[in-house]
C-alpha cells in the first residue's frame, strides 16, 4: 500500500490457514517449549495463542509514518483487539480449571 507521510505506509498481509506459514506448523521453539512443559513436574498450562494472532490482520504491527518519522506502532493494532481475545481465553480457562 502506498501512503504519504501522514498515513498508513506498509500494511501486513492477513496469514489464513492454508499460507505456507501455517502449513509449516509451529516454529520449532514452540514445539521446544511444550516439550518441556510435559515433562516439568508440577503440571503447566500453556496458552498458545500463535496461530490466533497469525490469522487476525489486527495482529500484526504496521509500519507507520509521521513527520518524516518511521516505526512499528503495534498498539495502534493490537489495543482493543487481539489482546481483548488472549484475556477472554485465559478468563475462560481460570474459571473452568479446577
Amino acid at each position: 500500500m502506498k501512503g504519504n507521510s501522514n498515513f498508513q505506509r506498509h500494511n501486513t498481509q492477513v496469514i489464513y490457514r492454508d499460507s505456507p506459514e501455517v502449513e509449516g506448523g509451529p516454529p520449532p521453539a514452540t514445539t521446544v517449549v511444550k516439550d518441556v512443559l510435559t515433562t516439568m513436574s508440577t503440571p503447566i498450562t500453556l496458552l498458545d495463542i500463535t496461530l490466533l494472532s497469525q490469522l487476525r490482520k489486527d495482529g500484526h504491527p504496521s509500519v507507520y509514518g509521521l513527520d518524516g518519522k518511521h516505526g512499528n506502532d503495534c498498539s495502534h493494532w493490537c489495543l482493543a483487539g487481539v489482546p481483548d481475545s488472549w484475556n477472554e481465553l485465559l478468563y475462560a480457562i481460570l474459571v473452568t480449571t479446577d
